[in-house]
């Protein structure tokens, strides 16, 4: 990760052991990171960008006020709108994650696309996904991004295939 622009990592999203193991991973990223450059954890934690599928324009406003400490994380649970809409529990299945993001301020990128867009086809949505990393990476060159998405996504022949295509073809 220290020399990479663009991470992919897989996430079952209904798997409360998934975000645990999400959490420590990302830490020993930042760890990792903070070491080559020689900065301290929090200086490193800000070059970080987190993309997020679970999230759309609207529901990331509410994480980046949870991260930066304007509201608690139950007054942003109870504004994320966009967490209701995948289902049962995604507020505390994501706790340790958005605290981690939180604890080190990393910045967040949302990555949803809606699947009617799509018209139902995952690789549209990977397509579009992939769009959406790149213009993000474009946007902020000199900082790590971390796209968390589901692991169909995260499959070899889905969104990593889709952004090498896009970057090959620029």
């Amino acid at each position: 990760m220290s020399s990479s622009a663009i991470a992919i990592l897989g996430d079952i999203h209904y798997s409360t052991l998934a975000k645990k193991s999400m959490r420590k991973y990302l830490l020993k990223m930042i760890e990792h990171i903070s070491k080559i450059h020689q900065k301290s954890l929090l200086e490193i934690g800000n070059r970080i960008i987190i993309a997020l599928e679970i999230f759309d324009e609207k529901g990331i406003i509410h994480l980046k006020e949870y991260i930066s400490k304007k509201i608690t994380y139950n007054q942003f649970c109870k504004n994320a709108v966009s967490l209701k809409n995948w289902g049962i529990g995604f507020a505390d299945y994501y706790k340790p994650l958005f605290n981690l993001m939180a604890d080190y301020q990393m910045n967040c990128v949302p990555l949803f696309v809606d699947p009617r867009k799509a018209k139902n086809n995952l690789e549209a949505r990977d397509k579009m996904m992939a769009d959406m990393i790149i213009n993000h990476h474009l946007k902020n060159h000199n900082k790590h991004l971390i796209a968390i998405v589901g692991d169909w996504h995260s499959a070899s022949n889905h969104l990593q295939n889709k952004i090498i295509k896009i970057i090959d073809e620029s």
